[in-house]
């Protein structure tokens, strides 16, 4: 069994070498199979970051903490274009192409980044070498009392790695859980937005008659209010313990965004609209990436049901390229109109996730859930699950 640190070390150093041998491909089955390779260690560092931070923040601490993860990728929209100028500008030094002296570099980068976060990542705030004894105590102890809504830790809510034994049980409870569901369809909504947006802003740009530094130019500002805005938000959101019902207002803003960049009569309205295309999108993926990791208590079930979310995302970055085609410049109204139709979807989803967790607290409220404890014990008692109660709990009150 990995430690967690080693294995999100092991995943970014993994994608850091495939990243650097790319820039060695001579034949298009190469590309190929490096790009497979990728998506391999891809699809395990994106899910596993946000578990770990599910491990280490109490509930309603870590939608921040995910919105600054999240903002580097504004930021790294900010200086991706810029840095690859300045190193494509090496094309020719030992006979390299330009493009392959990007993969190399940046590829390397990655791998020094992934032997630091091996050596440095605790496996959780139990073991953080940086805390002292009495820190460890009181960080470990205010989880466990979280975990099940109630002070109380004697039971068996606690929801570490130490007291879960993996059970195939909680991988069937992460898949079969509706808010699984509810919010893996709306993060696939809200994530097309996103791709769409970061694949094709460029181009939109350019539709604007804007070309070479002044199309680049013209991307920053976007990127730059989505970081902002993304934190401001998510730190409003965590004082008000609210993950839906933000989302629900922040997707507006990019059905707005896409009615002005179809109905806009002018540059300027359109390039609102795109502003408004960054912050809408990442807003409502922070809260709904966040809102699934509060509400799943117990180890393996939570990282089942992250899991499937964020293969969701995934899936959705397959279709957003596509969006944008040369045939519809210089307006591209029809990618426009796909994307305000997801943007509906990823709303009506997460409203009915909303709506759930408000029925589902009231029953809890009015001790109709009261008997799931009993249930449990009775399970525990004949030896079908070792796993903790975790949501399961009648204290345990959803996050809306």
């Amino acid at each position: 069994k990995f430690r967690s640190g080693r294995w999100l070390g092991f995943l970014a150093i993994g994608w850091g070498l495939v990243t650097t041998f790319t820039s060695l491909t001579q034949t298009y089955t190469g590309l190929i199979v490096v790009r497979l390779m990728l998506g391999l260690f891809e699809g395990g560092l994106n899910p596993g970051v946000l578990f770990y931070m599910s491990c280490l923040y109490k509930r309603h601490e870590l939608q921040l903490r995910i919105a600054m993860l999240l903002s580097t990728g504004s930021f790294s929209g900010l200086l991706s274009g810029l840095l690859a100028s300045s190193i494509i500008k090496l094309g020719g030094v030992r006979n390299l192409s330009g493009w392959r002296w990007i993969f190399m570099l940046e590829g390397i980068a990655t791998v020094i980044i992934g032997i630091l976060i091996a050596v440095v990542l605790p496996n959780d705030v139990g073991t953080a070498w940086f805390l002292s004894d009495a820190e460890r105590a009181h960080a470990t102890l205010r989880l466990k009392q979280e975990q099940s809504g109630t002070s109380e830790t004697k039971d068996t809510n606690a929801d570490s790695e130490e007291a879960a034994l993996f059970e195939w049980k909680e991988v069937k409870r992460g898949i079969l859980d509706i808010q699984t569901w509810f919010t893996s369809l709306a993060i696939f909504g809200v994530g097309l937005n996103l791709f769409s947006f970061v694949f094709s802003l460029p181009t939109i740009i350019a539709g604007f008659g804007y070309t070479g530094s002044q199309a680049q130019l013209y991307t920053v500002p976007p990127y730059a209010l989505a970081a902002f805005f993304i934190i401001i938000v998510s730190a409003l959101s965590d004082r008000l313990k609210l993950r839906g019902p933000v989302a629900l207002v922040a997707t507006p803003l990019t059905i707005i965004g896409y009615t002005m960049a179809i109905v806009g009569k002018n540059n300027t309205a359109r390039y609102i609209g795109c502003c408004m295309l960054a912050i809408g999108p990442y807003i409502s993926s922070t809260c709904i990436l966040t809102v699934l990791a509060n509400n799943s208590s117990g180890y393996y079930k939570r990282a089942t049901a992250m899991a499937v979310q964020i293969t969701f995302l995934g899936l959705s970055g397959t279709i957003a390229p596509f969006l944008y085609t040369s045939d519809q410049k210089p307006r591209y109204i029809r990618g426009h109109l796909i994307s305000l139709g997801f943007a509906i979807f990823t709303w009506i989803f997460m409203a009915a996730n909303v709506f759930y967790c408000i029925w589902e607290n009231k029953a809890r409220s009015e001790g109709r859930r009261a008997g799931n404890v009993e249930k449990y014990k009775a399970l525990r008692e004949a030896g079908l699950t070792r796993a903790p109660i975790g949501d399961r709990h009648p204290n345990f009150k959803f996050t809306l």
